[in-house]
C-alpha cells in the first residue's frame, strides 16, 4: 500500500507540471514550476529529469524554460484524434435537438480553443460561421469560464491573463473571476451574457475526459431570450458531456480523471 500511495503522488506530481508547462506555451523555468505548483525545488527537478527521459518535456540548452516534449505531444495528438471521434455523435444529437450549432472547445497551447463545431442538419449555416481553430476569451466566455473552473487556481489565471475589456458586461476583477470559477465548479455549468459581444451569449459544461482534456461542450445565441431557453440548453449540454464520458467508460478507457 506504501508503494501504490508513492506511485500515485508521483503520477499526481508528474501531472502538475505537465498541466503547468502545457498551459504556457513559452515554456517555464524550474522556479516559476515551484513556484505555482507549490512543490519544493528539489522535488520539481527530480520530477523534471524523470519526464525529459522520456520526452515528455525539453529544454533547449539556450534557454532555461521546460516545454512540452515530443513524446507529450505524440500523445495529446492521439488522446485530441480519440476525443473528438467519441465527441461526435452527441454533439450531432444535441444540435439536431435544439436547432442551433454546438461546439466543443478544449485547452490547447495555453489558449481555450474550437475544437469541434456540429451544425443541425440542414440549417443552411454550414458554408458560414465555422469556428473550429479558433481561440476563444477565457474570462469572457462559457466554455473559457467553464474551462478555468477545472484548473488549478494559478493555471487559470494565467489563462484569463490581464482580463482585457470587450463590453461594458466584461468581468475585469479577478476575485469576481474566481468566484464564478467556484460556482461553475459546484454547478458544473458557466453562463456568460454579453460578456465577449454585445447581443450575444453562451452556456458551456465542462468537464475533465479521462485522458486528461479539459474540454467543455457549449451553445451560443442571441441575448433576447436566451434565458428563458436554457430549460432546454443546460440538459442537451449535460447530456453530451455524460453520453461523451460514458463512451470512454464503455470501451474501458477510464485512465483517471483529474480536476
Amino acid at each position: 500500500m506504501k508503494n501504490e500511495a508513492g506511485a500515485m503522488q508521483a503520477i499526481s506530481r508528474a501531472s502538475t507540471l505537465l498541466r503547468i508547462i502545457a498551459a504556457t506555451p513559452t515554456g517555464v523555468t524550474l522556479g516559476e514550476l515551484s513556484a505555482r505548483s507549490s512543490l519544493p525545488r528539489s522535488t520539481v527537478h527530480r520530477v523534471l529529469k524523470a519526464l525529459e527521459t522520456e520526452g515528455f518535456v525539453a529544454k533547449s540548452v539556450e534557454s532555461p524554460k521546460y516545454r512540452i516534449g515530443i513524446a507529450a505531444s505524440l500523445l495529446a495528438s492521439a488522446s485530441r484524434a480519440r476525443l473528438l471521434d467519441v465527441a461526435g455523435p452527441p454533439l450531432a444529437a444535441a444540435a439536431a435537438e435544439l436547432g442551433i450549432p454546438v461546439e466543443l472547445h478544449a485547452l490547447a497551447a495555453g489558449t481555450v480553443r474550437c475544437v469541434d463545431q456540429v451544425f443541425p442538419p440542414s440549417d443552411g449555416l454550414r458554408p458560414v460561421g465555422r469556428r473550429v481553430g479558433l481561440s476563444v476569451a477565457a474570462h469572457a466566455t462559457a466554455p473559457g469560464k467553464a474551462i478555468c473552473a477545472h484548473l488549478e487556481p494559478s493555471m487559470s489565471r494565467q489563462l484569463v491573463g490581464a482580463l482585457p475589456s470587450f463590453t461594458i458586461a466584461t468581468i475585469t476583477d479577478i476575485d469576481e473571476l474566481l468566484s464564478q470559477f467556484e460556482r461553475t465548479r459546484a454547478t458544473g455549468i458557466a453562463w456568460e451574457r454579453d460578456e465577449a459581444t454585445i447581443g450575444a451569449s453562451s452556456v458551456a459544461v465542462g468537464f475533465v475526459t479521462p485522458s486528461g482534456d479539459v474540454v467543455a461542450a457549449s451553445v451560443a445565441q442571441a441575448s433576447e431570450g436566451f434565458a428563458g431557453e436554457a430549460v432546454q440548453l443546460v440538459p442537451a449540454l449535460m447530456n453530451v458531456r455524460d453520453r461523451i464520458l460514458g463512451t470512454f467508460d464503455t470501451y474501458n478507457e477510464w485512465w483517471g480523471r483529474s480536476a
